[in-house]
């Protein structure tokens, strides 16, 4: 029964969440679309284990619904979807399984919910940017910020360097899009690590 699956170490067993019926959904750049990656939290592990001792996973309870990012163990009954996953790769949880809109995520450690926009094409001194490097980089604004993340050492929190509002400049690579209710809306998930820099206003 995989109900009764116990995961290891800091993975967490997840019931995978239906592909919603609805227009809209999450797409790689390039068109190609994938999959919901949403799903109620079964089963958690112990945590890591460190000097002997485990570290709890505190992210996350079960019966959360949650949205993932990566991979994990899938597994398919034929009746339900599952996945068996690490918990570094679990971004944040949704306060409602019926609604799956990305602003409504809350971020766990320093992910970010952010709301894209079109880059300037010139400073407000009038210097024309370079349009080589506009292409590889991408404005948005955060939506929502996690908490910051632990030190690995001293288990002390380092508060996320980004607050909802701030205006964000980040490489145009490998990017998850998701679309919002409205026409051209576009939204994305981000750690804080990739990040190029603050748009000082």
């Amino acid at each position: 029964d995989i109900e009764n699956l116990k995961p290891l170490f800091n993975s967490a067993l997840l019931r995978m969440a239906p592909e919603p019926k609805e227009d809209g959904g999450i797409f790689l750049v390039g068109g190609k679309r994938q999959r919901p990656q949403c799903g109620h939290v079964v089963r958690k592990a112990p945590g890591r284990i460190k000097d002997g001792n485990h570290i709890p996973i505190e992210s996350i309870e079960e019966n959360d619904f949650v949205m993932i990012v990566g991979g994990g163990t899938e597994i398919d009954t034929g009746i339900d979807s599952w996945n068996v996953i690490d918990a570094s790769y679990i971004c944040g949880k949704m306060p409602f399984a019926s609604e799956r809109e990305i602003y409504e995520l809350e971020p766990f450690d320093d992910w970010m919910v952010m709301k894209m926009e079109e880059p300037p094409q010139e400073t407000k001194a009038g210097l024309l940017l370079n349009t080589r490097l506009s292409g590889q980089t991408t404005l948005a604004v955060v939506v929502k910020a996690g908490p910051g993340i632990k030190d690995p050492m001293s288990g002390e929190l380092k508060p996320n360097e980004f607050v909802a509002g701030d205006r964000v400049m980040f490489r145009n690579e490998n990017l998850n899009i998701f679309h919002g209710p409205e026409q051209g809306e576009k939204y994305l998930l981000l750690r804080q690590k990739d990040v190029v820099c603050k748009v000082q206003e």
